[in-house]
């Protein structure tokens, strides 16, 4: 991870909010900023619903808005996906610390 280190659970009560359940690091790298969906949204151009649709994996960005979201992360495009085994590695460490 990069940033500050939380606790999803108790900054995002909501159902479906874990970053780690999202097929790409988008959901995670806005967490870490505190930003809604609809904050970045404004940010990239777009739609909440889409960038909602961007973090479930629904759509997939085009290299405009891969650009502009490596803008406002400060981040390169590789830094918006999950490096293999990264995803799982981050859930057996979270469950190691839950036990």
């Amino acid at each position: 991870m990069t940033g500050k280190e939380w606790d999803w659970k108790e900054d995002h009560r909501w159902k479906n909010t874990d970053p780690l359940s999202c097929p790409n690091r988008i959901r995670l790298l806005r967490f870490e900023q505190g930003w809604s969906s609809g904050e970045l949204a404004n940010q990239i151009g777009s739609r909440r619903g889409t960038v909602l649709d961007y973090e479930r994996g629904r759509l997939n960005p085009g290299w405009t808005v891969i650009k502009r979201l490596c803008e406002v992360f400060d981040v390169e495009p590789g830094d918006l996906f999950w490096r293999k085994g990264e995803r799982e590695k981050l859930l057996e460490e979270r469950e190691a610390q839950e036990n």
